[in-house]
């Protein structure tokens, strides 16, 4: 179990987590009704449900090498057009946040699962990456995590070298038969990057998939559907987002893209690209994205396992095997030898998976619909030590200094003034931290020092 699952389930943890709580809420005027109930424990993050007088709450707090995304999202939400929900109050250096319950994920309620849901989220999802985009100068104050197109070949030599020098009994080595393999499809990988670079569609910050449990769905049809967990989020192509999601829809429905009604949904995303392309020209580019998009998932969660102990390594070994695989444009059969090793591997360590958790024992548990709506915010990225990096995660941009990035962040976009945000309406007046909203724009601590160090 890694050390800050152990400590998630400290006595001496929560009573900190219900303190801060216990602050935010007094900034605002709001009293706690109840006790707080965890909803979700995983390796990335654990999510708490608050019950207020003002309505449920959520508190999240992310694993160490995710710690930005408390930052991240307190900083972007504002640029997003009502796509990104906005934290009440964040802890960055904790990596905390606390949250309104807003909306009912797509994972945890198939109505939502419809032709209509689905062409709404994607053209949503298309929406926010347009905004964030065209607010770069704001979004990128104090850097953002990278993983644009011509950097993704040199990513993947250097990561298959960490596979591959790692000990033979190490949950994610690679054997040289296997890196041999898997080199072999360095040159279609160089190919897609050349294709994607060339595009004419800027870059954009986005989660790393369209995954079900990261889109909540509010219950008026005219609000945005929104998007959460944003602790795996890279800046990269905006194609890369919708990759795996087309993929699946092409499973599920068992047609091309170009076929219905895959294509209806498709379209719905690339309707507001055309102002840069042709759609027939945009069509071209989904099949190089969906290639780098596995790059960007396979660095995020390696971000978090090289942190995490060997039994948490070993339970996601064949995800991170199959990543690397798929996007090194592996045939099936260097595909299921990749994996197949590490599955031999995770059942000799004598564990099946990735660890989940249980509601704590002194709590009753939620309705079915809170916990849809946190799970949603599952993912999250602490800065890691050098030690703990690959030779990739260690190059650090110009205006951030190490001991305040992630690995993912060393690779950032140019550093900006930060910017203001209208504040909410409850302007209480509060002391020294928590970092609240109230009042005042929703950015934190460490995005300030960010700004003075790279000025």
């Amino acid at each position: 179990m890694a050390v800050w699952v152990r400590q998630w389930e400290s006595s001496s943890w929560f009573e900190q987590v219900q303190d801060w709580i216990s602050r935010v809420l007094k900034a605002y005027g709001v009293h706690q009704n109840g006790p707080l109930y965890r909803v979700t424990l995983g390796l990335g993050a654990t999510v708490w449900t608050v019950p207020t007088s003002e309505g449920e709450l959520y508190f999240k707090a992310v694993a160490p090498p995710r710690v930005h995304e408390a930052e991240l999202v307190a900083r972007v939400a504002p640029f997003s057009r009502g796509h990104i929900p906005t934290p009440l109050a964040v802890e960055d250096s904790e990596g905390w946040l606390l949250s309104p319950s807003i909306g009912t994920s797509l994972a945890g309620d198939p109505r939502l699962a419809d032709l209509e849901h689905t062409r709404r989220v994607f053209a949503d999802a298309a929406e926010l990456q347009l905004a964030l985009s065209d607010s770069t100068e704001h979004v990128a104050e104090g850097g953002l995590p990278g993983m644009l197109p011509d950097y993704v070949p040199e990513y993947l030599e250097e990561a298959l070298t960490t596979h591959a020098s790692l000990p033979a009994e190490h949950p994610l080595h690679v054997s040289p038969r296997d890196a041999d393999l898997l080199l072999q499809g360095m040159g279609t990988v160089r190919r897609a990057a050349e294709v994607l670079a060339a595009s004419p569609l800027p870059p954009t910050l986005q989660q790393g998939a369209l995954a079900p449990e990261q889109v909540l769905v509010p219950s008026s049809h005219r609000a945005p559907i929104m998007f959460v967990g944003w602790g795996a989020a890279r800046w990269a192509h905006p194609f890369e987002l919708v990759g795996t999601a087309v993929e699946q829809l092409c499973t599920s429905y068992q047609c091309e893209p170009s076929d219905e009604p895959v294509r209806t949904i498709v379209s719905a995303y690339l309707a507001p690209f055309t102002r840069f392309a042709p759609q027939s020209q945009l069509e071209d580019l989904l099949a190089p994205a969906l290639l780098l998009s596995h790059a960007q998932r396979h660095e995020a969660l390696m971000d978090l396992l090289l942190a995490a102990e060997p039994e948490d390594q070993a339970a996601a070994a064949p995800e991170v095997m199959a990543l690397l695989a798929e996007a090194l444009a592996a045939p099936p059969a260097t595909r299921r030898s990749v994996r197949g090793h590490a599955s031999r591997r995770q059942k000799q360590r004598g564990t099946g998976g990735r660890r989940q958790g249980t509601p704590r024992a002194h709590q009753a548990p939620p309705t079915p619909a809170s916990p849809a709506q946190v799970a949603a915010a599952q993912a999250a990225p602490v800065p890691q030590t050098p030690a703990q990096q690959t030779p990739a995660q260690q190059r650090t941009s110009p205006q951030q200094a190490p001991a305040q990035q992630t690995p993912a962040q060393q690779r950032t976009s140019p550093q900006q003034a930060p910017a203001q945000q209208t504040p909410p309406p409850q302007t209480p007046t509060q002391q020294d931290p928590p970092q609240t909203n109230a009042g005042r724009p929703p950015v934190t601590r460490r995005s300030r020092r960010r700004a003075e160090e790279g000025s």
